[in-house]
């Protein structure tokens, strides 16, 4: 009695595919990533905390402690500690040992400051969202995609997200705003 029809079972991309889940937060630094997750529900000090010349966690009160941030995407609610933080983030995108992007639950201007800094200076720079409560959903998953403020998790490698607009540059180029020939030229510094 009732449905006739026997359920077929899913293949592994869509089991994936059901299992993935779209967050949207706050873009604090903009840019896109992937990579595996590094989940911890407990703020990280980078300064003292993470070896800028390796990428590696050496607090060894930190539940991440001897994991390496390398090429990660490092999910923490918050940097804790010193304001010398940026000092080491920037330090790790110099050395090329950088997380891939820096999921947190709350804005941390310490930790963003190091990133602005590398891509103001130097080139260099990763995405910083800030996913509020979304935060917490990180933990279930093993991998994310991030682009501007929308954040792609579920289990092994995914699809870029979808592309979001992450410099003023772009945000500009996007919008309806038209410049005059001589506002064009005052910016110009002419």
């Amino acid at each position: 009695p009732g449905n006739s029809q026997e359920q077929q079972p899913l293949s592994a991309a869509n089991a994936r595919r059901m299992a993935q889940q779209t967050l949207v937060g706050r873009e604090i630094v903009g840019g896109a990533a992937e990579g595996s997750v590094l989940y911890a529900d407990t703020g990280l000090s980078f300064w003292g905390g993470c070896d800028p010349q390796t990428g590696v966690i050496v607090d060894h009160t930190h539940p991440l402690h001897n994991e390496c941030v390398c090429g990660r995407v490092l999910a923490i609610p918050n940097g804790r500690g010193s304001c010398t933080g940026s000092q080491v983030v920037l330090e790790l995108l110099l050395n090329g040992v950088a997380p891939a992007a820096l999921l947190l639950r709350t804005p941390d201007v310490i930790l963003s400051l190091g990133v602005i800094v590398a891509e103001e200076l130097f080139g260099h720079s990763i995405p910083i969202v800030s996913l509020g409560d979304s935060f917490d959903r990180l933990e279930a998953h093993t991998h994310a995609a991030v682009a501007g403020s929308t954040v792609i998790c579920g289990a092994g490698p995914l699809p870029p997200a979808p592309r979001s607009f992450s410099t003023a540059d772009e945000r500009l180029a996007a919008s309806a705003l038209q410049l005059e020939p001589e506002e064009r030229a005052m910016l110009a510094g002419e």
